[in-house]
């Protein structure tokens, strides 16, 4: 919830200074907040903003509407809500930045061409990866994860406000890697069987013999409940975790998304 909050206020601010014809210098002067915490403002950088420099920033670009203004500076308040994530150590600030906009979406599209997604893994496919991946993991840090994995399935799928939809595509090589052996592979694909006909998801599987749309990298785009929140995409890299917000850039990914349904089972 908090990275959603954050990430809310971070566009409101930015498009509420631009319709003011404001540059971010102009309204350093005109509130004598620093013009860096202005960008990091906008740039979704500040873990706790001050409501108080929120409240002088929008007085600044000449928000008077009440309901407006309560709604922007609840952002701010929110932000200092601990998630039900915040409490795990090791999260990468992108990563975590990720959970708090999962919370908030309303549809997320997923595709893995190499493992199954996070959403519908069981506990020992989990922590079969984990070994794999980091393979000086401790003990501590993979529970953790699992944990972390756990909540998510519960929060998104069963809990009292689940997503609205959850399309997952996977390429085929995901079936054929057997992460932690036969027997979890098994499982796994039990849960799979179990998941399909669960009233949110629809899962999809592109075939070897569509192997030219499957060389995409894994992508997720997030489409979120509340209007003012435009879609994200949310992408895994060896060197770490990116957002694509533009809109031209989400789009390209809803295309290709769109194209591997296509190419689906």
């Amino acid at each position: 919830v908090t990275g959603g909050c954050r990430r809310n206020l971070a566009h409101e601010l930015r498009k509420l200074r631009e319709q003011a014809g404001l540059t971010s210098t102009q309204a350093a002067k005109q509130t004598s907040i620093g013009q860096s915490q202005i960008t990091h403002l906008e740039l979704c950088q500040v873990k706790y903003p001050k409501p108080e420099h929120v409240l002088k920033l929008l007085k600044a670009y000449g928000v008077t509407d009440r309901l407006q203004l309560e709604t922007i500076l609840s952002w701010a308040e929110q932000t200092k809500v601990k998630a039900y994530f915040q409490k795990y150590t090791d999260l990468t600030p992108h990563y975590e930045m990720y959970l708090g906009l999962e919370e908030e979406a309303q549809v997320l599209r997923d595709y893995q061409p190499l493992i199954i997604p996070g959403l519908l893994q069981t506990e020992a496919y989990t922590r079969a990866l984990i070994h794999g991946r980091i393979r000086n993991a401790s003990e501590a840090f993979v529970n953790d994860r699992v944990e972390i994995r756990a909540a998510r399935q519960r929060r998104l799928l069963d809990g009292d406000d689940p997503l609205r939809k959850l399309k997952v595509i996977i390429a085929e090589e995901a079936f054929l890697r057997p992460i932690g052996g036969r027997d979890v592979m098994i499982e796994l694909l039990e849960r799979l069987k179990k998941m399909n006909s669960h009233p949110v998801v629809e899962l999809f599987v592109v075939p070897l013999s569509n192997g030219v749309q499957a060389l995409a990298a894994p992508f997720c785009v997030i489409t979120f409940w509340h209007e003012l929140d435009p879609e994200a995409v949310y992408l895994e890299t060896p060197v770490g975790e990116l957002f694509v917000e533009d809109r031209p850039g989400v789009q390209a990914y809803e295309t290709v998304f769109e194209e591997l349904v296509d190419n689906a089972v």
